[in-house]
């Protein structure tokens, strides 16, 4: 099992670099989010044929990844919305609130009793990042979007937990990541957006694209996905509260001054790091125990 952990962490280290990426690469957000799924897409279909896996799935499940591939969609609009609108680190902490939402969301779609530790811990995470931010007008337009970001990862992160004991990986990405492409494409052709646009990027934007949908892309959303099977979503998000912690590391080592935070920012991050390794010796003396 600590393997598992460890393979979690270093998918939450590649997480952390992705706002840092998507805020390198000369894009707005639903552009941007196009060509990550499109890389993304053609990246899973070069897996598929060279390692000769099927994609069949029934028309039941292909509706189920239908709804969930609209949902990550959402989600990363909203996520580089919120980066273009404010910065790296703000955006990395609202997601945070992601483990308080899967708390609520899970014993639903689960069928289990409610957890008072984790919407203890949820609520805490919270409070924590209340007082992280002085606000500011591009701060709340940012924390709106983060808490959107926020909510859809988590609804997305509780149904694909569900659905990878039907589907593989792989075809669980593959289906997602086309749906979320197609409902990116509609929103490019409803706001007139002319492909031209690809065609004058810098030479480091198409590298950095490339990068961002296949490394920050494919091997996180498919390893994750396999991870399901023996982590619930809710460990998962609230180890996930550690992706701001990586991400302001790599963001203020790129961006330096435009990432720099108050100092009740890293108080609060120190705090989300502490209610995360809580959370995972009790859940670990859990399975032990049981």
């Amino acid at each position: 099992m600590f393997k598992k952990y460890l393979e979690l962490h270093f998918i939450i280290l590649l997480w952390g670099l992705t706002g840092v990426i998507g805020k390198l690469i000369h894009l707005e957000a639903i552009p941007l989010v196009w060509a990550r799924m499109f890389v993304a897409v053609v990246t899973i279909l070069l897996y598929v044929f060279i390692a000769k896996r099927s994609l069949r799935v029934s028309k039941i499940i292909l509706l189920k990844l239908l709804f969930v591939g609209v949902l990550i969609g959402l989600h990363w609009l909203a996520f580089f919305q919120a980066i273009k609108v404010s910065n790296v680190s703000l955006t990395l902490v609202m997601l945070s609130s992601g483990a308080f939402f899967t708390a609520i969301f899970e014993p639903i779609f689960y069928k289990r009793a409610v957890s008072m530790r984790e919407i203890v811990f949820g609520l805490l995470v919270l409070i924590t990042l209340y007082f992280i931010f002085q606000v500011t007008d591009f701060q709340i337009r940012g924390m709106i979007y983060g808490l959107i970001a926020a909510i859809l990862s988590a609804a997305f992160a509780v149904f694909n937990g569900l659905l990878i004991r039907e589907v593989n990986a792989a075809t669980l990405t593959f289906y997602e990541m086309l749906f979320g492409l197609l409902l990116v494409s509609g929103f490019m052709l409803y706001s007139d957006f002319s492909f031209d646009l690809y065609l004058i990027l810098r030479a480091s934007d198409y590298y950095w694209l490339l990068f961002l949908g296949s490394v920050l892309t494919v091997y996180p959303m498919i390893a994750s996905s396999d991870l399901m099977k023996h982590l619930s979503p809710y460990t998962m998000m609230l180890s996930i509260n550690l992706e701001p912690v990586y991400g302001v590391i790599l963001a203020f080592l790129v961006f330096h001054d435009s990432e720099k935070m108050a100092y009740s920012f890293y108080l609060g991050a120190l705090l989300i790091l502490l209610l995360i390794g809580l959370n995972t010796a009790l859940e670990y003396r859990k399975r032990k125990n049981n």
